[in-house]
């Protein structure tokens, strides 16, 4: 009699077991679909809009990059109108899109004042007056669309604290071009303006 009980005590803890214990695997799903879901909501909300202003002109620039176990994507830039000394400075088109722009910017002088470019968990920057003597002057036309370059750069062993950016691609990438003319905002008509840097070599970055 005592050995079965025993047996019966047996199977309804493997019973209690399996029914407890299924439903903790539930959430754990579930709480991976929502955090995906959650993500690309994040996304979308954070993509820009895009809207344009009669005689206003865009700035664009791409770039890419590698740290140290992270991966960067875009470089955003502030540009500075030498008339009016307004500043200007770019948005991602998403979290993690290597493409920024600047919408609707006035015609006239401009310098490239401050680079900053998100790698991973670090953002390297510099507005000293390298910048503006690495781009040079930018002469913006109204209702054109300018690009700054596509960018590459890499932390390299040894400078903890050191990232450098040199020109990659003088080709407008298509994806860019993709994406405006996707969005009805105005700025799909027209070619680029290739305002490249005028300086050589590296762009330094802190």
């Amino acid at each position: 009699m005592h050995r079965k009980l025993s047996t019966r005590r047996v199977s309804l803890l493997v019973l209690l077991d399996l029914r407890f214990s299924r439903p903790r695997f539930v959430p754990t799903v579930l709480s991976f679909v929502f955090v995906g879901l959650a993500m690309i909501a994040l996304g979308s909300c954070a993509s820009q809009s895009f809207v344009k202003e009669d005689g206003g002109a865009l700035v664009a620039v791409s770039a890419t990059s590698s740290g140290m176990m992270s991966k960067g994507f875009g470089m955003l830039v502030t540009i500075q109108n030498l008339d009016t000394k307004a500043v200007y400075a770019s948005r991602s088109l998403s979290p993690i899109s290597p493409h920024s722009v600047i919408q609707n910017v006035p015609a006239g002088q401009y310098l490239v004042r401050k680079v900053v470019v998100p790698v991973g968990n670090i953002t390297f920057s510099n507005w000293s007056e390298d910048i503006p003597a690495f781009f040079g002057e930018i002469t913006i036309q109204a209702n054109a669309k300018h690009y700054l370059g596509n960018f590459s750069g890499k932390q390299k062993i040894g400078f903890k604290n050191i990232l450098r950016m040199e020109l990659a691609d003088e080709a407008v990438p298509e994806k860019l071009v993709e994406i405006l003319s996707a969005k009805a905002g105005g700025w799909s008509s027209g070619e680029f303006v290739k305002s490249y840097p005028v300086g050589i070599g590296e762009l330094i970055v802190y």
